[in-house]
Formats: C-alpha cells, sequence, structure tokens
C-alpha cells in the first residue's frame, strides 16, 4: 500500500461555515497564503487557522514521542529525589520526601494516570507559550538592545540549555528555555520590568508565570512553586515575582522537570530565542562560588 509523502498529505479542515481549505502539512506560509487567495477567504484568517492546524499536528506528534518514554521519564524523577537526599541529607529535603516517592512509584503502575498528568503538563506549557508567541508576533522590528537579567543567579551553572540535545532525548521535546538550578523555594526575580500577562496554577502540574515587556518580548518562569504577583500588575526588573520549585511531585513541578530549578524562556517578535544571547554570560555569577 503506498503511503503519500507528508508533504503531498492533505487534510480538510471547517472554518466558519462551510468553508473548507486543503492544506498540507508541509506548506510553507506563502504556499498556505497562495491556497487563502486561491480558495477566495480571508487571507490572514485562513493562515492564521493553517498554522495553527499544523502546530495542533505538529504537537499531537511530539505529545506521542513523549508517552512513549513516560516510564523512563517517571524512573528519571525518581532518580532526582534520590540524589537530592543523598547530596542534602533527609532533614534538607521536603519532609513528605518518602510520600513523594511513593507517589512517583505509584504512577509508574498506572499507566492511565501517568499518561494524563504528562499531558496536562505538556498542554499548558504549549497554550502559555502558544499564548506568549501570539502575543509578541505582531512587534516584527528589531530589538537589538535588548537585555534581561537572570530571574535566579546560576551560580550552580545550567541543568539544561537552549534546544539542548540531551534533554530532547530523555524528555522527547525540543526546549525552549534555559534550565536554571535553584534550590526550592528560592526567590525568581522579573528579568525585565513589564506586566504580569498570566499565572497558569496548575497544583502539582506545570506552574508558570508570563510577563509582557515593551517592544514585543515575553518572558516565562516555568515550574514555580507559589506566586507572588497578581495578572495585570507592574513589576519592575529585579522584582521579586515567584518562589522557584521543580522537586518532582511537589507544586508546580508536572513530571517533566530536571529538578529544582527555573525554567527560563524568551519570546520575541514571535518567536523563541536562546535567553543566553540577552544574559549576561553564565561564567560571571558561577566563578563567584570559587
Amino acid at each position: 500500500m503506498h503511503t503519500p509523502h507528508p508533504k503531498t498529505r492533505f487534510r480538510l479542515f471547517l472554518l466558519g461555515l462551510g468553508t473548507i481549505v486543503v492544506f498540507s502539512t508541509g506548506f510553507s506560509e506563502s504556499t498556505s497564503h497562495l491556497l487563502s487567495t486561491a480558495i477566495g477567504g480571508d487571507g490572514e484568517k485562513t493562515v492564521m487557522a493553517v498554522r495553527a492546524a499544523e502546530e495542533d499536528v505538529r504537537q499531537g506528534r511530539l505529545l506521542q514521542e513523549v508517552l512513549q518514554r513516560k516510564e523512563e521519564i517517571l524512573r528519571y524523577q525518581l532518580h532526582i529525589l534520590e540524589e537530592e537526599r543523598r547530596s542534602y541529607g533527609e532533614l534538607a529535603i521536603h519532609p513528605d520526601w518518602q510520600k513523594l516517592r511513593e507517589e512517583l512509584i505509584a504512577l509508574i503502575e498506572d499507566e492511565h494516570k501517568a499518561e494524563d498528568q504528562i499531558r496536562t503538563a505538556l498542554e499548558s506549557l504549549w497554550s502559555l507559550q502558544n499564548d506568549a508567541i501570539a502575543w509578541t508576533e505582531r512587534y516584527s522590528g528589531p530589538n537589538e538592545d535588548l537585555f534581561l537579567t537572570w530571574p535566579v543567579e546560576p551560580v550552580l551553572g545550567l541543568s539544561a540549555i537552549f534546544d539542548d540535545p540531551n534533554y530532547e532525548a530523555r524528555f522527547g521535546i525540543p526546549h525552549k528555555a534555559v534550565d536554571i538550578p535553584a534550590e526550592q523555594g528560592s526567590i525568581v526575580h522579573a528579568a525585565r520590568s513589564g506586566v504580569v500577562h498570566s499565572i497558569m496554577d496548575r497544583g502539582l502540574g506545570f506552574n508558570a508565570v508570563t510577563l509582557i515587556h515593551e517592544g514585543g518580548v515575553a518572558t516565562l518562569y516555568g515550574h514555580v512553586s507559589e506566586f507572588l504577583v497578581e495578572e495585570g500588575q507592574h513589576v519592575s526588573a529585579g522584582q521579586p515575582i515567584a518562589r522557584s520549585g521543580g522537586r518532582p511531585g511537589t507544586s508546580g513541578a508536572g513530571l517533566l522537570s530536571t529538578g529544582p530549578h527555573v525554567h527560563f524562556e524568551v519570546i520575541l517578535g514571535g518567536k523563541h530565542i536562546d535567553p543566553l544571547e540577552v544574559l549576561s554570560p553564565v561564567e560571571d555569577y558561577f566563578f563567584k562560588r570559587f
């Protein structure tokens, strides 16, 4: 049976009342625009719908990649807990450490519950990212003077970098952030003055704060365990906005964590950029320890 090439495999979508858009998952933006013009629809709205549909397909594939790794991911979360206990001692970590461990073991044994929690964490992250991209892409001009301050000082270096191949190999998804190790409950600071655009509180799932700034810039702070600001609030650079999290099984960590840390994203003009391009060098902080 012949399987068509992905670029020639077409999909049908209903838009509005009876408008049918046919597109290939491999179409470029210019092709989508030509298609929308050819069918006589509203070009901009059709292109946006095509992009959204293509993104849904992409995220669906990524979700399956992650779910295929669910047991490996959960065992990695257990490993993180064990390593933290060995490093800091039982008295220095979460008082309910044994309970956290037992809950992770139970998830390994309950395949459906594990899949639901992983799916919820990913959908939360993607929802925040899509919202930030949509808000910032209206600004297309360059922002050559963009400079951000670290949300927490990277005195322990980074546990995952932007587009980290090791992260993607472990979790099955691209990493559009830097992960900054920090003691659980550390103060997270605004990287630039701006406005609190959204707060996502998913309990034990993925919790995050998104700030928007002048010039089409958004910053996202993930795996937070406590919120110190409210939506719509104006904040100054360096102002406390949250407390860090990331310890598996605790508030805000979700199941895709690299341990206690701050997940930090920068979105500029509708696209993720490497935060290291607009932050001071890690070495400036790392060598403070010596």
